[in-house]
């Protein structure tokens, strides 16, 4: 497995914990968890974009 799969796993692991946290410690904070990971994943994902097309560029 490379580097860089590595860290998109370590990302999305360390985004989405809070959530997996919540659901087994109590739902006291629930939606406020789903709307935070939902907008932390937005931004994850969309850096991975920007990554891919910066070295894309790159390369070219």
């Amino acid at each position: 497995m490379s580097a860089r799969k590595i860290l998109i796993i370590i990302g999305f692991f360390f985004i989405n914990g809070l959530l997996i946290g919540s659901l087994f410690t109590g739902i006291d904070y629930l939606v406020e968890i789903l709307l935070f990971t939902v907008v932390m994943n937005v931004l994850y994902l969309g850096l991975l974009v920007y990554i891919k097309r910066s070295t894309e560029h790159i390369s070219d």
